[in-house]
């Protein structure tokens, strides 16, 4: 109980020191228009343990107990204690609220990821989870690869031709009109992106006009985690590209951790090499290399075969002693 009331006072302190800088002197202001230089501002949470911080170059007063921030580097903690760090040219910071918005790029750099755009909004709310709105020129990165690599997945035109040996490492590159990053209770974040939506790596590319992006989904862990994608879902006209192969769906979902593609709704696979595929539900394999295809009484699955040319018969074996 101590530890907690001395935390809030020290947070009421910088408050009470920045309100201080704010009103001091008016001829000062007007010569050289910084309130603050160099602030820094921790914020703590019921249990006494920072949840987040604030570093600034300059600070100056704005309206309704809001301040005009230049240089803000905002660091947010996670349930895994994961840093997830901040930085924009400019913003607009309601401290008691816990809230920020801005027009200028920013950049979130997490575990794993990282987002970039204009137009932002940062939100925390009472149950001490973060929201952070990219409304304009979304983009987003991630450190590990989430394509088909495996060679097994491969037709044996394309294994001989690419000669995978493993997993790349190259970046994951989405782009999107909106994106929006809140992290999770349990851990870990959700990305959900909308608009225009693409996601794409040396392997695959996905296209769609909705999707979500989960990072250390529910890790049987409450240490810090190097971030990864465990599961994509994507919504509204959902096209994919893998290599000499493409597909449409309404719906696609993509277990990383199983190596599992489940698409669904007027499902289409178009294959160079082996013809197309329509179903209701296809789910792709990872390990294995197989392509299940799930119909029902009124949308029975279907196969469709390449043109192939003239087929040439063996001749009747010759009887012996001719």
């Amino acid at each position: 109980m101590k530890r907690n009331i001395c935390h809030f006072l020290f947070f009421l302190l910088s408050l009470f020191l920045l309100s201080q800088l704010v009103f001091s002197s008016s001829e000062e202001l007007n010569s050289k228009k910084i309130v603050a230089e160099e602030v820094y501002i921790p914020k703590y949470g019921e249990n006494g343990q920072i949840i987040w911080t604030l570093n600034a170059e300059e600070v100056n007063p704005g309206v309704r107990d809001s301040y005009n921030v230049v240089g803000p580097i905002l660091k947010t903690l996670d349930q895994r204690k994961n840093i997830t760090q901040v930085s924009a040219q400019k913003g607009v910071f309601e401290l008691e609220k816990n809230r920020a918005f801005g027009s200028e790029k920013i950049n979130i750099n997490g575990s794993g990821f990282r987002l970039e755009g204009e137009h932002w909004k940062w939100q925390q709310d009472q149950e001490g989870r973060h929201n952070f709105k990219i409304g304009k020129e979304g983009y987003a990165f991630f450190e590990n690869s989430f394509g088909f690599a495996d060679s097994s997945f491969l037709p044996k035109k394309r294994k001989e031709d690419l000669k995978i040996s493993a997993i790349t490492a190259d970046p994951i590159v989405a782009s999107a009109s909106e994106i929006e990053l809140v992290s999770l209770k349990l851990g870990g974040h959700r990305i959900q992106l909308s608009g225009v939506v693409t996601i794409s790596s040396d392997e695959m590319e996905i296209n769609c006009s909705q999707m979500t992006i989960f990072i250390d989904r529910n890790a049987s862990t409450s240490l810090p985690t190097k971030g990864r994608i465990t599961q994509i879902i994507a919504d509204k006209n959902v096209e994919m590209r893998q290599l000499n192969r493409s597909s449409s769906a309404n719906s696609l979902t993509f277990d990383t951790l199983k190596g599992e593609i489940l698409m669904e709704g007027d499902v289409i696979v178009d294959d160079q090499d082996w013809g197309r595929v329509v179903g209701e539900k296809i789910i792709l394999e990872q390990k294995t290399g197989r392509v299940r295809v799930l119909g029902n009484e009124k949308a029975r699955p279907r196969i469709e075969l390449p043109d192939l040319d003239k087929i040439n018969l063996p001749k009747p074996l010759m009887k012996k002693g001719n």
